[in-house]
């Protein structure tokens, strides 16, 4: 917990949830977003994840095993480009996360 003062500003990683709470005076947020491939790995891992558990599967939580990451990610990342192969085909928009970024 942060209570931040005028001046001052917290780091959050992209895929680190978080909340936001207010006091009495005004607020402004501006935020950031920077993406490596060790982020959008990460994103990736974590949506797969969310759609186990949506089909009533409870996977193990990320970083508890970093071979079956790397297993899941790999089918993951193949089913991804699989689905976009197949939007492109109908017509579909897809999501890019394949978008150039500065080198860290």
């Amino acid at each position: 917990m942060f209570d931040l003062v005028p001046g001052l500003g917290g780091y959050m990683p992209s895929t680190t949830p978080h909340m936001v709470e207010n006091g009495d005076e005004p607020s402004v947020t501006i935020s950031f977003t920077y993406y490596t491939d060790a982020t959008r790995r990460r994103e990736l891992l974590y949506r797969g994840n969310a759609r186990l558990r949506a089909l009533g599967i409870e996977p193990h939580p990320i970083d508890e095993s970093p071979t079956r990451d790397r297993v899941k990610h790999a089918v993951l990342a193949s089913a991804s480009s699989a689905r976009n192969v197949v939007r492109r085909a109908l017509g579909r928009g897809v999501r890019e996360n394949g978008q150039p970024y500065a080198p860290a």
